[in-house]
């Protein structure tokens, strides 16, 4: 038993930490049980599947060994005859024997059965847990290549700090493409942005700095040499002490995330990264599977709402869309213990985009009406504004002859707060109009604001 947990710490110590099967695809397949055969040199485990249909280049094993020296492979019957074995890599998940092994085929397979097979020496056990397939192409969307041109422009307002970020550099990042160049020339921009994801990596958590740069570092090994990717899936990652450390390259390494750097498509929702940011926090926080219960700290939780306070203010992106991995795929990620929270991460920062985050700003002495944006406006635009003092509040659009065309605010606000009202545009011709706010809290004379606003098409 002793050179059991011998092999096991060399193992371990040699080899990186992969992530948990749910993460990495959402096409899990249904297995055999499993069948077990002593031949001389050990003991051999092996699983098949039922027919896979849809088209596939990746096979992932996940399960949980004993012994270092274990081998594994993968075979495919077309209906005629099985191939020749072919040997899968393994990646520790953990550092208590769990694994995933993956083989990648040269080119998509489909309608065929797969069968995996682990040898063992001296009959050590293995346990095959589940096993899923993957398409490269769909995972990465590679043939949605834009241009730096087509890259969608990004300006940070300045009103709400940017997060720390831990470059690439300090991870020691292996350069992109680095092991497929041909099929990965350069990572493209993201001509649009949409949605912010949140992931987990379902995976050991990381406490410290250190921790945090081994953990990122492992995670772009497993994506580059197991998933066979361009480069880690994620744009960004969290450590459980609210520490961002940048995922893949940015368009433009030499900007800060000060200025809002221009990002490019990861791989981290099956056919829909075009849009699509993803933040991964390392751990595991889905009690459902074995080891996966871990609970976001406090810290980390309030590091989370101010990245995405941050990025949705930069990237101009919906608070509500917001989403988890599972609102995407077949997936339990970013785990039940994350994803209950959605709710009120949407909220807070919604909260934070209507009053900044720099609380050390003291709140105006007086209302205010901000400067309109964007303007000129097509259909659509959002408002932004602060009352004093409890009263009424009226917010009125005029065109340039003084008539009313639209009543957007007449009620009674709360003093000491911002608000923000959208305005839609799209019946209004085009042209100059006048944005006037007034609040009257009935102690003092009214109080009007003025803010131009163009229409155009």
């Amino acid at each position: 038993m002793k050179n059991i947990f011998c092999l096991m710490a060399l193992f371990c110590s040699s080899s990186l930490f992969a992530q948990d099967l749910h993460e990495i695809t959402d096409h899990l397949l249904s297995l055999s049980a499993p069948l077990q055969k002593t031949e001389a040199a050990g003991s051999v485990v092996s699983r098949h599947s039922n027919q896979v249909k849809q088209p596939f280049d990746v096979v992932m094993v996940q399960g949980l060994l004993s012994d270092a020296r274990t081998q594994g492979e993968a075979r495919f019957f077309d209906g005629i005859s099985w191939s020749k074995p072919t040997p899968l890599r393994l990646f520790m998940t953990d550092d208590r024997g769990r694994f995933i092994a993956t083989y990648q085929n040269p080119v998509p397979l489909r309608d065929v059965q797969i069968e995996v097979s682990f040898k063992a020496p001296e009959n050590r056990p293995v346990f095959i847990e589940a096993a899923g397939v993957q398409w490269t192409a769909q995972m990465e969307e590679r043939t949605l290549r834009f241009t730096e041109t087509e890259a969608a422009t990004v300006a940070a307002s300045g009103r709400l700090k940017a997060p720390t970020v831990i470059r690439r550099t300090e991870w020691n990042a292996r350069p992109f493409g680095v092991t497929d160049p041909a099929g990965c020339p350069a990572p493209s921009p993201q001509p649009y942005y949409t949605y912010l994801t949140f992931h987990h990596t379902a995976g050991p958590k990381a406490t410290t700095l250190a921790e945090g740069k081994a953990r990122v570092k492992s995670i772009q090994d497993f994506h580059l040499d197991g998933n066979k990717w361009c480069d880690i899936g994620y744009q960004f990652l969290m450590d459980v002490s609210g520490r961002v450390y940048q995922g893949r390259p940015w368009v433009n390494e030499s900007k800060k995330m000060s200025d809002g750097p221009q990002l490019v498509i990861g791989a981290h929702v099956s056919g829909g990264n075009t849009g699509n940011i993803g933040i991964s926090l390392m751990g595991c926080f889905h009690p459902a599977e074995a080891n996966c219960s871990d609970i976001i700290p406090a810290v980390a939780l309030d590091s989370l709402v101010h990245y995405f306070s941050f990025m949705a203010e930069t990237y101009k992106i919906n608070p509500d869309n917001i989403r988890g991995h599972r609102d995407f795929n077949s997936t339990s990620c970013p785990g039940d213990n994350n994803y209950k929270l959605l709710s009120e991460i949407r909220t807070r920062v919604k909260n934070v985009l209507l009053t900044p985050n720099d609380r050390e700003k003291p709140l105006p002495e007086t209302s205010i009406l901000e400067a309109i944006y964007p303007n000129p406006a097509t259909i659509r635009t959002n408002i932004r504004f602060y009352v004093q003092e409890t009263g009424l509040t009226d917010l009125t659009l005029y065109d340039a002859q003084g008539r009313r065309v639209a009543w957007i605010a007449n009620d009674i606000r709360f003093g000491r707060t911002w608000y923000e009202e959208p305005v839609l545009l799209s019946g209004l011709p085009n042209g100059t109009y006048f944005l006037v706010l007034t609040t009257h809290s009935g102690k003092n004379e009214p109080t009007h604001k003025t803010q131009p606003l163009i229409v155009a098409r």
